[in-house]
């Protein structure tokens, strides 16, 4: 945390290494009545490293206000590291009030007890230590205590709270508490904070509702299912598909348009693009007598001139009959 000091020294201050309470000192050696506890500006940083922000000092301010109760001034957070663990904890003094002055920074007003009063004369603490609530993100929100310290500054557990972990003290209102452990910001009415909580329910209400969202497993589980349908879909339209061009190709072969020699290529087509074999076989004569073709593509019996289909297929291509290729071919044999 950082260090304070009395009104009277605040020109004098040394922030870098904190400041001593015990600069201040009157004519009737009393302590002081005001104390610096954060120093002019939005950024407060400790010397261990930490770092909070103070946007707006009537935050603080509204707060203690809120909070109807005085704060304590204790010797090294006795009122966060004792007192929760039922250890005596007793106050130095009690803030009274909190200030801003602007330029100077934020000072409390402390009605010092006789103990405390003693341990500022003689100069057992020479450093002011605040502990205070702040959210995650590490906006301050309000004062819980401050102490008397030999070293300001360090890391001590628990100094700052974090949102959530707000003081048990029942003299602090309900409303700074669900404020704060809401991350709301200090200012927040009772109507913003219903409209907070009614919205929170409401999130949680649909997180659990069925009809909204389901388990990560099964969602995962319908989507392998889904993609496992996809490709079974995908299988049986490549099927359908091979065997339509195939019918296509067979009818084109049977009406004589197609050599049976050609299946293949012209299958290729077929699957490929079916438009395009559907207009090029609508354009091609049947040249092929399908009585003298094989009924099965492929099939290699002979006709009745004793050539096969693909010799037919050959004769039809170059213009040359039948009869007159077989006898050339018996001929040459």
């Amino acid at each position: 945390m950082l260090a304070c000091a009395s009104a009277a020294a605040a020109a004098a201050v040394a922030y870098g290494a904190g400041i001593e309470v015990s600069l201040a000192r009157s004519a009737d050696d009393q302590p002081p009545e005001w104390v610096q506890i954060f120093p002019e500006g939005r950024d407060v940083l400790a010397r261990d490293g930490r770092k909070w922000t103070l946007s707006d000092p009537a935050t603080l301010i509204a707060a203690f206000a809120a909070n109807q109760a005085d704060l304590p001034l204790d010797i090294e957070h006795a009122s966060e590291l004792r007192a929760p663990k039922g250890e005596d904890a007793p106050a130095q003094g009690w803030i009274k009030a909190i200030a801003h002055r602007p330029g100077q920074g934020v000072f409390v007003q402390i009605d010092w007890t006789d103990e405390g009063a003693a341990a500022w004369r003689a100069r057992r603490y020479r450093y002011v230590s605040p502990a205070f609530v702040h959210t995650r993100q590490g906006e301050i929100l309000a004062l819980t205590s401050v102490a008397m310290v030999t070293r300001p500054a360090l890391y001590v557990p628990a100094l700052a709270r974090v949102e959530g972990q707000l003081p048990q003290d029942p003299s602090m209102s309900l409303l700074t508490r669900l404020v704060a452990a809401l991350g709301l910001a200090a200012t927040t009415t009772e109507d913003d904070l219903v409209t907070a909580v009614t919205t929170q329910t409401a999130l949680a209400a649909d997180a659990r509702n069925p009809e909204k969202f389901v388990p990560a497993a099964d969602l995962q589980l319908a989507i392998a299912r889904a993609t496992t349908a996809e490709g079974k879909l995908a299988e049986i339209e490549t099927t359908a598909q091979t065997a339509a061009a195939q019918a296509k190709v067979d009818d084109a072969i049977a009406a004589g348009k197609l050599a049976p020699a050609s299946r293949e290529h012209w299958l290729s087509i077929a699957q490929a693009n079916g438009e395009a074999f559907d207009k090029a076989v609508a354009s091609m004569p049947a040249v092929l007598d399908p009585t003298k073709t094989d009924k099965k593509p492929g099939a290699t019996e002979a006709d009745a001139d004793g050539l096969t289909a693909d010799q037919v297929a050959l004769c039809a291509a170059l213009g040359v009959e039948p009869t007159a290729f077989a006898a050339t071919l018996k001929e040459q044999a």
